[in-house]
């Protein structure tokens, strides 16, 4: 078979998608086979599919983090986008996605695309090299589907995960197949059973941090495990990313003063991906409460690298791990640091989750004359101490992420109690802990084509 530039196979496969998905099914199959159309071959075929990095690594979904705490948008500015991305910043029960294009069209096109992937290679059977496409193909299905159960599934729970209702699990090509919701429980058994597949399959190094390693499969591991609250296999599996990886800046390092200080792939990037950012919370409409800001010390360099005052006063954010205004939403070696502090200190390891937290804060404060870190060591007296201080800092180290909604869900979960709340002209909105819309509502058009149940309102 001839073989297609990344780009060009890569487009022609989705826009082929595309068109199927605008039929119904009977319609799709009244159509004549379109003798152009690309049919992927081999193992390079697999690898370009999973390579075309604007659809693979550049989709992340943005929903639950423009619905979190850590911004807010001005009444002006608010207007001035779609009414669905109004309605999603105000907690709304419904019409919070444009129909046809948007995040669950996204979540599923790719994930197409990772199957096509699998197929390709089941077809061209066992030769060298597949095995470590086979894992990136099972990383990026397992990490969309996470997605997903983070946006429109309630927060996973195992006492009731098996009547909770999870995502459609769309495991090959078949767009014939009906879209039906498995529960919770098979949604997130899906997601670990292809990372821990994963993980086995992958190449330790890779030619460049958008294709998945095996450190960054162990890296989303433990943060899905850290959803789930099992913390041993969190902190196992954190632990094992940073032993093939743990590299960390040092933000002293760093030029403050410069538009975006931290730059693109860089040394705790472990895997490259980036959110398909919400207008509300876009790096020009959003803004940071004074109240974050002043969450951190004066010496911590953190208030100067990833934040800037604006002529009028208002704080924005320049602190994404891409070098823009675009926001990084891949596995990287300080949330891993971060998560083997949380989950040390959960399962009894108090002083060495002190350590590990640490590691990372010695990196991100000032240093004296001598070029010793300000950073004062932690002081382990009582765990929910501890565990308070490791969560105050995962909240200012991990911002605009896309993690801050899947934190907000598993602590409430285990009683914390966070509210959302957004004022906008006067008008208060909240959103309480435990309230449904912490499941957001799949695209109404989803729901009309297909027949799943709607989440509850």
């Amino acid at each position: 078979m001839k073989k297609q530039p990344i780009k060009n196979l890569a487009w022609r496969c989705m826009f082929a998608m595309a068109v199927m998905l605008a039929f119904s099914c009977d319609k799709f199959l009244d159509e004549k086979p379109n003798k152009n159309q690309v049919v992927p071959a081999g193992i390079r075929d697999a690898q370009a599919l999973l390579d075309y990095h604007p659809t693979m690594n550049q989709q992340d979904i943005g929903a639950g983090e423009a619905s979190a705490d850590t911004y807010y948008i001005t009444p002006a500015r608010l207007a001035s986008i779609a009414e669905n991305f109004r309605r999603m910043y105000t907690f709304e029960k419904d019409y919070l996605f444009a129909p046809g294009y948007n995040d669950w069209t996204n979540l599923y096109s790719n994930i197409h695309i990772a199957n096509l992937a699998l197929e390709t290679l089941d077809k061209a059977g066992d030769l060298a090299g597949s095995a470590n496409v086979r894992g990136q193909a099972l990383f990026f299905r397992a990490h969309l589907l996470f997605q997903g159960a983070l946006v429109w599934c309630s927060v996973y729970d195992k006492a009731d995960s098996k009547v909770q209702m999870g995502m459609p699990l769309r495991l090959n090509t078949n767009f014939n197949a009906p879209s039906t919701r498995a529960d919770l429980e098979q949604t997130f058994a899906q997601v670990l059973s292809d990372l821990r597949l994963a993980v086995q399959l992958l190449e330790v190094q890779q030619v460049a941090p958008t294709r998945p390693s095996k450190a960054a499969a162990l890296g989303l591991l433990a943060r899905v495990q850290l959803y789930m609250g099992e913390y041993g296999e969190a902190y196992k599996n954190a632990l094992g990313g940073l032993e093939l990886k743990g590299e960390l800046m040092d933000f002293a390092g760093l030029n403050a003063s410069a538009a975006f200080p931290i730059r693109q792939l860089n040394e705790e990037v472990l895997f490259e991906s980036r959110l398909a950012t919400p207008p509300p919370m876009s790096n020009a409409n959003s803004f940071v409460p004074a109240s974050l800001l002043a969450l951190y010390d004066a010496d911590d360099l953190r208030k100067v690298v990833l934040f800037r005052t604006n002529a009028d006063g208002s704080i924005g954010f320049k602190g994404s791990y891409e070098g823009s205004n675009t926001y990084f939403s891949g596995v990287s070696t300080n949330e891993l640091y971060l998560i083997a502090a949380e989950t040390s200190a959960r399962v009894g390891g108090l002083e060495q989750a002190g350590r590990y937290l640490d590691r990372l804060l010695e990196k991100r404060w000032r240093r004296d004359a001598s070029g010793r870190s300000l950073h004062v060591p932690v002081t382990v007296s009582n765990r929910e101490g501890l565990i308070d201080r490791i969560l105050l800092e995962r909240k200012k180290e991990l911002l605009f992420r896309g993690i801050r909604w899947m934190d907000i869900k598993r602590l409430n979960r285990d009683g914390a109690g966070i509210q959302v709340r957004r004022s906008i002209g006067g008008v208060e909105y909240l959103l309480e802990a435990g309230d449904k819309r912490f499941a957001l509502p799949i695209p109404e058009d989803v729901i009309a084509i297909s027949g799943m149940p709607q989440n509850p309102r």
